[in-house]
């Protein structure tokens, strides 16, 4: 061994010292670093592909001891035809496609399932990968003045992932030549890699540098290559430390201690389960084939910054990205669009939940303005705020009906609105313009239902929600619905938790602006979108809702880091983020509580109001508290199924004790099946 070198800041001109003209560079501990064992870089790989390939009867133990398998093997057999204890990634894939595609459908080749797993492992890869800044300008350095400079390094994965990684980094053009063992089954550590390398270039005129005392040093030095050694004492001890218990259970510590860390936050396990809802959800877009996918207003503001968020820090592979866009649309603004020709419309999507509605509230739901309402409800001698006990059966409604003047106007705006919203969507660039991909908060999809309407059913439309609480119709193939957390009309486990506040995910998706009213033909003929006027909530905005959604989106990021270095098994985070968001909608903090019940939720289809939580919020007497108590044992339904959270009920009734009880029993029954 020649040289020994802590500081990498010496490099440079320590290879100029040593008078070489042919620098060879290891690439693993020397240019690149790894955040994590290489073991359990296999670890993670083993969990993504049981994800991407819906391997689900696999643990990622399992899974990884199938591939050590493989890898063994491999290497025996390569031994045994006179190469050394060396393997090709491709080689393994095969293996394993073998070994596994009893799973697939037999349309499913050995082409498909390499190409996926080969994407997976370079995900892994680049994930937890970080460069070596001063070994980099080192080496664009030695580039510049005329160096000879190559790589070498034992790896399996062969030549294109290693320039796939130097692409990355931009630093591809900086080697003259790249040697890879896995390319030729021979490698440094038993030095016959070297011997290749020395078939092209004078041992006298190299220097190899590297991080391992014996790959990179004396079996250089056995063929005549004097070396530099990084004295990488801190990633020897990392690999050293390789971490056994490396698996869902280390996972949940982290998810525990992440969580823990900060407990002052409002529901703060809200980051939990929107990482669950997102990772779910790239799931299944990867799945399905999507390239595009559209986040409803206005929920979807705060979902798509989460996916975005998700995808930098644990998909940086295009091959299983998906672009992420912002779709401004509302109930209103779709529904005229969808609408039929007056005379054969229903107004079913208005009508099936809102019949005691006014005139005007009518009108305001097909998009018209104030003063189009104005001067209709004049003309047909209409009482324009006159809430009607049922108004598709009310003399006004006939009057409406029959009227020329409405005739003309629902025609007009009809056709104006659909012909809009269609050029608003085709101002999105997207791979994929016959099938359009939704994500929202969810319920009953009535948007995703007018989309497919306005688009005349001749585009796919996908919708993929946090939660359906109307049993799916999805005997249409070109419009179905998927509840990624939970579905009234399946069984699955811990849908209740998700279930239990369902105004939980919309207070905390709040978007900072208005819902949209309409699509516009701005002068130039683009399609501009109209929002509701959003001055008199921006303060409240701001003060409650803003700072408890950033908190949340912080957690969120700290869970987002620790899944891109981890490993854990879905029916392990099935059951951690179900308990984890039980705590928030069944054992809820004072304040969470008291900050809950201090909000109020406006409604802009059908009715137009300002509904507040808690209407009564002056303190309650013991009286008050029976009353409320004696009305709960009579009919225990109108707080436990009937209200928007019980927890909230009881804390407004005073019946702290009956929502303990209420709160426990419902937790038994779910998590001690």
């Amino acid at each position: 061994m020649n040289k020994v070198l802590q500081n990498t800041g010496l490099l440079y001109d320590t290879i100029v010292a040593s008078g070489k003209s042919i620098v060879i560079f290891d690439i693993f501990d020397t240019i690149i670093h790894r955040k994590s064992h290489p073991e359990d870089l296999k670890k993670i790989f083993s969990n993504r592909l049981i994800n991407y390939l819906s391997l689900g009867n696999y643990t990622s133990e399992q899974m990884y001891g199938l591939r050590a398998q493989g890898e063994r093997e491999l290497c025996l057999a390569n031994s045994e035809s006179g190469y050394d204890l060396e393997f090709r990634f491709n080689d393994l894939c095969g293996w394993l496609y073998n070994s596994l595609k009893h799973n697939f459908d037999s349309s499913f080749t050995e082409a498909d399932f390499t190409k996926i797993a080969r994407e997976i492992e370079y995900t892994v890869e680049v994930t937890n990968q970080y460069l070596d800044e001063n070994v980099v300008a080192t080496i664009q350095k030695l580039k510049r003045e005329g160096y000879t400079v190559l790589c070498c390094s034992d790896f399996y994965l062969d030549l294109d992932f290693i320039k796939r990684f130097l692409l990355l980094y931009e630093i591809d053009d900086q080697f003259d030549k790249i040697f890879v063992s896995s390319e030729y089954l021979l490698t440094k550590r038993s030095g016959r890699l070297y011997s290749l390398i020395l078939q092209d270039y004078a041992p006298q005129q190299s220097l190899m540098i590297g991080d391992n005392a014996e790959s990179d040093c004396r079996q250089a030095e056995y063929v005549g290559i004097n070396s530099i050694l990084l004295d990488r004492a801190w990633a020897q001890l990392l690999h050293g430390k390789y971490n056994s218990n490396f698996n869902s259970k280390y996972f949940t510590n982290k998810i525990d201690a992440v969580l823990a860390t900060d407990d002052n936050t409002l529901f703060g396990e809200f980051a939990l389960t929107s990482f669950y809802f997102i990772h779910k959800l790239h799931l299944e877009l990867v799945a399905k084939g999507y390239k595009d996918a559209f986040f409803l207003a206005r929920e979807g503001q705060v979902l798509k910054e989460m996916y975005d968020i998700y995808q930098n820090t644990c998909i940086k592979n295009n091959a299983f990205r998906i672009n992420a866009h912002y779709l401004m649309a509302s109930r209103r603004s779709t529904f005229m669009p969808s609408l039929e020709k007056l005379e054969k419309e229903k107004f079913f999507n208005l009508f099936r939940q809102y019949i005691n509605i006014s005139f005007a509230e009518f009108m305001y739901s097909l998009g018209f303005n104030d003063s189009t309402i104005d001067q209709l409800s004049e003309k047909l001698s209409i009482s324009k705020h006159k809430r009607e006990r049922d108004f598709p059966r009310s003399e006004t409604f006939i009057r409406l009906l029959i009227s020329d003047d409405f005739y003309d106007l629902y025609k007009s705006r009809r056709v104006e609105q659909k012909e809009n919203f269609k050029n608003y969507l085709s101002q999105f660039e997207v791979k994929q313009p016959d099938r359009l991909a939704l994500v929202d908060v969810g319920w009953k999809g009535t948007i995703q239902d007018n989309i497919y309407k306005i688009l005349d059913g001749e585009v796919a439309v996908d919708g993929l929600y946090i939660g359906l609480v109307v049993p799916t119709d999805n005997t249409n193939n070109n419009n179905t619905k998927s509840g990624l957390l939970f579905s009234k009309d399946l069984n699955r486990p811990f849908q209740d938790i998700y279930d239990e506040n369902r105004s939980l995910f919309e207070v905390l998706f709040a978007a900072n602006h208005g819902s949209v009213v309409s699509f516009n033909k701005a002068d130039n003929g683009s399609i501009t979108v109209e929002t509701e006027d959003f001055s008199q909530e921006v303060k409240f905005y701001k003060d409650n809702i803003l700072p408890v959604i950033e908190r949340i989106k912080m957690i969120y990021k700290n869970i987002c880091a620790e899944y891109a270095k981890s490993s854990v098994d879905i029916s392990v985070l099935d059951s951690l983020v179900a308990k984890h968001h039980s705590r928030m909608v069944l054992f809820p903090s004072k304040k969470e509580l008291e900050w809950h019940l201090d909000l109020y939720h406006v409604e802009n289809f059908g009715v137009f109001e300002r509904n507040i939580f808690n209407k009564e919020k002056s303190s309650l007497s013991v009286l008050k508290k029976f009353e409320n108590y004696l009305d709960y044992k009579k009919n225990p339904d109108k707080i436990t199924k009937e209200s928007i959270w019980p927890a909230a009920e009881f804390a407004k009734g005073g019946l702290f004790k009956s929502m303990s009880k209420y709160s426990s029993d419902k937790y038994n029954t779910i998590f001690n099946k």
